[in-house]
């Protein structure tokens, strides 16, 4: 990929995370797995030519808040990163995102163990 690819996808996924994720002042001490995150929900409104997806959920340890969502592509597939804090300052462990999917991304993947949860069909 390109320089400026990479940037285009940089900014859709950072434009669109920040107009549906609160931001908080916590600082991550975690990231959030797959199966740690209840009820994970990850909706495909199939737009043309690129899909969107709505993935949402809450993350089941109270004891953290949400502390920052983003995307980061590895090759073909992006992987959403869910950040979690302390739960000094108020916030909470849920969570919206919505992710522009583009050609040639084939797959997302969520946490640090890369949890399968969207693949493109054809």
């Amino acid at each position: 990929m390109n320089r400026s690819a990479a940037m285009a996808l940089y900014l859709s996924t950072s434009m669109l995370a920040c107009a549906h994720s609160a931001p908080s002042t916590t600082s991550a001490t975690a990231v959030a797995e797959a199966k740690d995150v209840r009820p994970l929900d990850v909706r495909d409104a199939r737009a043309s030519p690129n899909d969107v997806l709505y993935i949402s959920g809450v993350a089941a340890r109270g004891d953290l808040v949400v502390a920052g969502v983003r995307a980061v592509q590895d090759g073909d597939s992006l992987n959403v990163l869910v950040s979690l804090g302390e739960a000094g300052g108020g916030g909470s462990g849920r969570f919206q995102y919505t992710l522009e999917v583009r050609s040639p991304i084939r797959t997302v993947t969520f946490g640090n163990e890369k949890t399968v949860i969207w693949t493109r069909r054809e």
